[in-house]
Order: C-alpha cells, then structure tokens, then sequence
C-alpha cells in the first residue's frame, strides 16, 4: 500500500540537503507570494497533472502547506501513483518558519 511519511521541518531540510527533490508548496497563490520554502513549486491542479504523466517515479515528492494537514492529501496523489518517497512536513509551512525565523 503506498505511504506517505509525515516529516518534521529538520527532517525536510536533511531531505532536501541529501536528495534532488520534487518540493511542492499546496497553499494558495498569496500565501505562496508572501513567503515558501526555497525551490518550492506551486502544487497547482496543472503542475500536478504534469508532474504525474512526467516525472520519473523514483524522485522523491516533498509536499507541504499551511499547518502539515492538506498536504498528506496532495501527497497520497503521488503515493497512490506509484511514486516511491512521499512526504509532508508535520506542522507545515507554519512549523518550518518558526524553526527558520531570522
């Protein structure tokens, strides 16, 4: 059965250090303009459908959004798509700010 594994912020950031990522941002578009993690793409509808037709399964798919709970979804449509490594931040956007506030 395809997983995704939930994942704190310093987790993500090892994640992203060590591997060549898919990190996808599931928020809206303002939330999106005001402040995302760097590289993050906009999980839109279109990019998704992309993604999925494209992308070679074995990339790893980081997803997260405002407080750790919409990404699971958009992360379970990787995961049931045969992508091998899924993951949501545990707390979201939100938790990865407070361990990234300057």
């Amino acid at each position: 059965m395809p997983t995704v594994n939930e994942i704190s912020p310093a987790q993500a950031e090892m994640l992203m250090n060590e591997k060549d990522i898919l990190l996808l941002d599931s928020r809206d578009l303002e939330s999106y303009k005001q402040g995302h993690i760097e590289g993050a793409m906009m999980a839109h509808e279109a990019l998704i459908d992309s993604v999925l037709s494209k992308n070679d399964k074995r990339t790893p798919v980081l997803v997260y959004c405002y407080q750790g709970a919409s990404s699971k979804d958009t992360a379970k449509v990787f995961a049931n798509s045969g992508f091998n490594e899924v993951y949501s931040i545990v707390g979201g956007y939100a938790e990865w700010k407070r361990g990234h506030a300057s």
